[in-house]
């Protein structure tokens, strides 16, 4: 449903042309901003996320369920491992170095058996299991399942834009360089793990220029959508 994420090698031109960089979700994150989401809102707004008793909603464990299968699936970059902890890392942080120990020790474990079973049967010995110790998944399929998360990490950001920003503004709509260098910073942050990260655990780009055009393209749709506080 989606296509494939930009080569490496394309990244250089993408100063001179930065469209290059915009996917299929990143369009549908802008027309969700100016259009979509107004309409669907009352459905799936972040204030949607968790039902009046304090349970989640369906809705969040859809995007979750969604989420932890691509999160322990392999992908198609993640033969590396070093690469696919990097990918985790948006997402759950410090931990991700944990999983590192977790993934060798399952890998060694599964070369272990391997040629066990081969030497029984009188085959050649298998090369050592690397990379990311799961199952793996096709890309349109893994990009399909986190589209819940995509949506509901949205949602989630952009209520958070305009408390941060009145937060750093001091409630008077007044910015000097400093508290606005906290506030971009603590945009960023919030669209890595929010936004950005399921895309990247499911396959997306990791060259962070690509990553630049995409948060710039965001927040210039949530700008026109009135959803970006700034001067208020």
């Amino acid at each position: 449903m989606a296509t494939p994420p930009i080569p490496p090698t394309r990244s250089p031109a993408l100063w001179r042309q930065p469209w290059q960089a915009l996917e299929l979700e990143d369009l549908m994150l802008g027309c969700w901003l100016l259009l979509v989401g107004h309409l669907l809102g009352p459905w799936l707004t972040a204030e949607r996320a968790v039902r009046a008793d304090g349970a989640l909603s369906a809705w969040t464990w859809l995007a979750l369920a969604g989420l932890a299968v691509v999160f322990f699936t392999r992908g198609p970059d993640d033969d590396d491992l070093d690469r696919a902890l990097l990918r985790r890392l948006t997402l759950v942080g410090p931990l991700a170095f944990l999983l590192g120990p977790i993934a060798l020790l399952v890998n060694t474990v599964r070369t272990v058996r391997a040629r066990q079973r081969a030497a029984n049967r009188g085959e050649k010995p298998p090369p050592e299991a690397n990379g990311w110790p799961a199952p793996a998944l096709p890309l349109p399929l893994r990009r399909t399942l986190v589209l819940p998360m995509e949506i509901l990490g949205e949602g989630l950001f952009r209520a958070f834009i305009p408390s941060e920003v009145q937060l750093w503004s001091r409630g008077e709509g007044v910015y000097d360089p400093f508290f606005l260098t906290l506030t971009l910073a603590c945009l960023l942050v919030g669209y890595a793990v929010l936004v950005a990260g399921p895309r990247i655990v499911a396959g997306a780009a990791l060259d962070w220029r690509v990553w630049t055009v995409r948060f710039v393209f965001y927040l210039g749709a949530a700008a026109a959508a009135g959803e970006l506080p700034l001067g208020r």
